[in-house]
């Protein structure tokens, strides 16, 4: 299941992969992934130089409040495993 997971992750963020090693996507936006019905958790991850820029944001419907969170991941790093290792910590938190 985590290896499916990595690999579907991996084939989101990135185009095919080229003698280089493979090229992320321009800019992608994932949003409105729902926790429960009224709890939303917004994704939207960013290219930079020298690696990727994970923006999340949560809206608590009980503190009427919205909270934003950046990571990091560096261009050595696993990008499908952080990605996974950040929802499953966001989802966690709910």
């Amino acid at each position: 299941m985590k290896n499916w997971l990595r690999n579907k992750l991996r084939s989101f963020m990135y185009d095919e992969i080229s003698i280089d090693g493979p090229r992320p996507k321009s800019n992608m936006v994932v949003s409105r992934i729902s926790a429960h019905e009224s709890d939303n958790i917004n994704f939207s991850v960013s290219v930079a130089r020298g690696g990727l820029i994970v923006s999340v944001s949560t809206y608590d419907t009980k503190s009427d409040r919205h909270h934003y969170v950046n990571h990091i991941i560096h261009d050595d790093e696993d990008t499908a495993k952080n990605i996974a290792d950040i929802v499953s910590v966001e989802l966690m938190k709910r």
